[in-house]
Parts: C-alpha cells; sequence; structure tokens
C-alpha cells in the first residue's frame, strides 16, 4: 500500500507528515526492510544471510540515528539501494575546501547506472506511519501492517472486559518467511554460524 488509498484522513496526514521529514536513517531502514520483505526472511536469518548481527538489523531498520555512515553503506551493499549525495539546485560559493566549480561546467558522470534518489512517496504508507496503540513505536518490522477499517474482534472483548481504550488503527497479521533451508543458492555459506 504506497499510495494510502485505504487511509483515513488522519492517517494520510501523518503520512503526509512523515514523507516530508524523512530522514537518512529512516530510509537506509526502509531499504534494508525492502530487501529483506523481497527475500521473504526473517529479521533474524537476513542476520545471518547478511552476516550481521541480528539487533544491527533492527537497529538500521529501526532507523535510529546511532548508526555510522560506514556501517549504512556496507549494511546496504548488495539491497539494490545505494546511499549518495545529490546535487542542490542553489548556487554556491567558494567553500573552505577551494573555489566552486563553474556553472557551465558540468561534472563527470561515473560509468555504470545514474544513482536516482527515491521519492518519499517510493516507501510504503504503513511503514512511515503505523504504530502500536499510543503511538510510542512502530510494528516489528518482519510484519505486514494493514490499515484497520473495522477494529478486530479481540478489541471488542478487550473494551467489554477491560473498560474504554484506544481504538486500533493498524492491524499486523502474521506472514510466512523462509527458512534457511529455502534461502537462495549460496546463502548458507554466508552464515557466520555455520564456520
Amino acid at each position: 500500500m504506497r499510495d494510502g488509498d485505504q487511509l483515513t484522513p488522519a492517517q494520510r496526514a501523518a503520512l503526509e507528515h512523515a514523507r516530508q521529514t524523512l530522514d537518512v536513517h529512516a530510509e537506509v531502514g526502509l531499504a534494508l526492510r525492502d530487501h529483506r520483505r523481497r527475500l521473504r526472511m526473517s529479521q533474524r536469518a537476513y542476520a545471518r544471510f547478511r552476516g550481521l548481527h541480528r539487533s544491527m538489523v533492527a537497529r538500521l531498520e529501526a532507523g535510529r540515528g546511532d548508526v555510522g555512515l560506514e556501517t549504512a553503506v556496507d549494511a546496504l551493499r548488495g539491497t539494490g539501494f545505494a546511499l549518495f549525495v545529490g546535487v542542490v539546485d542553489e548556487p554556491s560559493g567558494p567553500g573552505p575546501g577551494g573555489a566552486a566549480a563553474r556553472a557551465d561546467e558540468t561534472p563527470p558522470t561515473p560509468p555504470g547506472p545514474s544513482p536516482r534518489r527515491l521519492p518519499a512517496s517510493a516507501w510504503e504508507a504503513t511503514d512511515l506511519v503505523a504504530r502500536v496503540r499510543g503511538g510510542g513505536r512502530r510494528f516489528p518490522a518482519h510484519r505486514r501492517v494493514s490499515p484497520v477499517s473495522m477494529p478486530p474482534p479481540w478489541w471488542w472483548v478487550h473494551e467489554f472486559f477491560a473498560g474504554p481504550s484506544e481504538e486500533p488503527q493498524w492491524y499486523a497479521p502474521v506472514v510466512d518467511v523462509m527458512e534457511p533451508e529455502s534461502w537462495p543458492e549460496g546463502a548458507a555459506s554466508r552464515d557466520p554460524s555455520a564456520a
């Protein structure tokens, strides 16, 4: 659900705010989560597949700002995503490193495909705005999240026995993930615990 068609007006406003305030840490996390989901792996299996600690994968996917640049670049290697600096359209003067390039000079293009920045609308709407009830944290990264149009039966039972509570806005059903024996060819050799 990238376009947010099924969202309420409040959810749509939260989505627009999240897209406008998306930072590099969140984008790295979204890219890794997207790659892991395309491989249909759990965080634990993905960490073994990539040779990373599961806690590092969780921190990266959560978009925490305490991850270094080199770690983020290394984590994105082989995922189909890259971290790069784009061009700003505003003119700038000489900087501390020397004179700025002239406006009529075109910087050399590196060989291979040209990188492009993904727009914020390319990410799943639910990955940007879905939070557990109370809004404090995201859903687990291995779960696909959907907006709730009608609260689920468990919520009605909870309302009856425990009293009024916040109505759920999001739902994250359990999904099927790949086990190590069904990994892509050659993945087992990257498993650090196999050594």
